[in-house]
């Protein structure tokens, strides 16, 4: 399967205009990959969708390993922003599938337990509950076509983030 073609073309296809619709015969067309190669590997286009996602931020995150936290969810948000018609896109499809965005939801949270995990111990239920919030916050970004400025989005997150640096203070080692 070539994975990284399809991945390609929606990204292309996607980053272009304001789709309202597509489907996998377009995509399986440019990519000139059969549906049934498609059905195989990935049982809708939704799956799809956030497959490309969590490659993509996957990616994009182990870019800014070397970074602090603050500056990480920075470097996220102002992607977000530069390939804002691409991101607009993506939760238009994926707006109705909460498994899907469960699935994007959890892989901020692992990456905020991967941070606190280097820093000490810590309440898995406040980073969850936190990278849910910091989530949340981005879809509504989106919704509202990323208005409030990168720096506005970021402001909302550095509220949030002394939650997560006082942990290792909060639940020392015993």
């Amino acid at each position: 399967m070539k994975i990284n073609q399809l991945q390609s073309v929606l990204e292309a296809d996607f980053s272009q205009e304001e789709l309202k619709h597509y489907t996998i015969s377009s995509l399986c067309e440019h990519a000139q990959v059969s549906r049934g190669a498609f059905y195989y590997y990935f049982h809708s286009l939704n799956r799809f969708l956030s497959i490309c996602l969590l490659r993509r931020h996957e990616l994009l995150l182990g870019q800014s390993r070397h970074r602090n936290l603050n500056t990480q969810l920075y470097f996220l948000l102002k992607h977000i922003d530069q390939n804002k018609i691409y991101y607009l896109n993506v939760f238009h499809f994926l707006k109705h599938d909460t498994d899907e965005l469960q699935i994007l939801s959890a892989q901020l949270t692992d990456y905020l337990k991967n941070y606190c995990e280097k820093r000490g111990p810590y309440s898995v239920y406040t980073v969850e509950r936190i990278g849910r919030i910091m989530f949340a916050q981005i879809i509504c970004w989106l919704q509202l076509g990323c208005e409030p400025s990168v720096r506005e989005v970021h402001r909302q997150f550095m509220l949030l983030i002394p939650l997560i640096e006082r942990q290792a203070d909060k639940y020392p080692l015993i």
